[in-house]
């Protein structure tokens, strides 16, 4: 699938996981069970969205 306005394709989903932190990134590998619990702003919904970006890349 690609963007055509910006010429961007589905390996970019795997560039905007390099961003997250190495616990975020920890809490988004499918084969772990995960609790996601912090502060306004901490990221949560990255590390959700990163994970079911992951599972689906994964075919898991």
């Amino acid at each position: 699938m690609v963007d055509r306005r910006r010429g961007r394709g589905m390996n970019d989903a795997l560039d905007v996981l390099t961003i997250a932190t190495r616990e975020q990134r920890k809490a988004t590998t499918p084969g772990h069970s995960a609790w996601v619990e912090a502060n306004a702003g901490t990221g949560k919904t990255k590390v959700l969205t990163d994970r079911v970006t992951r599972l689906l890349l994964e075919d898991v």
